[in-house]
């Protein structure tokens, strides 16, 4: 055997065997990038009382209604708060202060790439009291 034929047989191997392991190589540092890429939306608002007045340090949840996962925030001075990245599905938000009433929403169906707005207006109470509400989510398009 010459050292052509000897060259020739190594790339044929080299070959056969560099072809498996780019594919493998792939994969292993794509799949995680396919399933980070999970679907997700937003959820956000503010908490205002009733006279229109921002309520900071206001407990907000979102309960997704298929598995009962909670998500839990605070407003921040302005009365804002946000859910990012929430997985697809039908949640409820509910919202407390000391001092106030809890508030729960209408279920509210979050796809894909959405926003939902929550306009949250919390009342003056005890909080063993709740006041639920409908109709008080928005879905606000986003572009991007």
């Amino acid at each position: 055997m010459n050292r052509e034929e000897g060259s020739s047989r190594f790339r044929a191997k080299v070959i056969t065997y560099c072809y498996p392991m780019r594919f493998a190589f792939l994969l292993l540092f794509l799949l995680p990038c396919f399933l980070l890429a999970q679907s997700t939306g937003v959820i956000s608002g503010t908490v205002e009382d009733t006279t229109g007045a921002v309520i900071p340090a206001a407990s907000v949840t979102a309960v997704q209604q298929q598995t009962s996962q909670r998500f839990d925030a605070l407003t921040d001075d302005q009365g804002r708060f946000s859910f990012a990245r929430l997985p697809v599905g039908n949640y409820q938000v509910e919202a407390t202060r000391q001092g106030f009433r809890r508030f729960v929403s209408e279920v509210i169906r979050l796809d894909a790439d959405q926003t939902r707005q929550a306009g949250i207006v919390l009342q003056v109470g005890e909080t063993t009291e709740s006041v639920e509400v409908t109709g008080a989510i928005s879905l606000v398009e986003t572009v991007g």
